[in-house]
């Protein structure tokens, strides 16, 4: 999975990525060979791409590093959206005043 999204990061097209798979002798989760609408499914799958995105992966094989990435880039979304959410608010409520 993390090398169809590869893929599909670096522009490549859903049939460049079904002949590169096949190329390269991997097989598909049926175990044949990669079909256009296969890669299109694991592309546009909220459970494959939440995969990716939340760390689970990363968290089943132990990989220490992209773990903590995905903490720390999660850490500083939350601390960063929180700032702006307080500054917003003294614009948006004039009860609201810091001196």
């Amino acid at each position: 999975m993390v090398r169809i999204f590869s893929l599909a990061e670096s522009d490549e097209s859903v049939l460049g990525i079904t002949r590169a798979l096949n190329a390269e002798g991997v097989a598909s989760p049926m175990g044949k060979q990669w079909s256009k609408t296969v890669v299109h499914k694991i592309l546009n799958n909220e459970a494959s791409t939440g995969t990716l995105v939340w760390g689970v992966a990363a968290i089943q094989t132990l990989d220490y590093r992209v773990v903590q990435a995905v903490v720390l880039f999660k850490a500083s979304i939350f601390i960063v959206s929180n700032l702006v959410v307080d500054i917003l608010y003294t614009y948006l409520d004039p009860r609201i005043r810091y001196n």
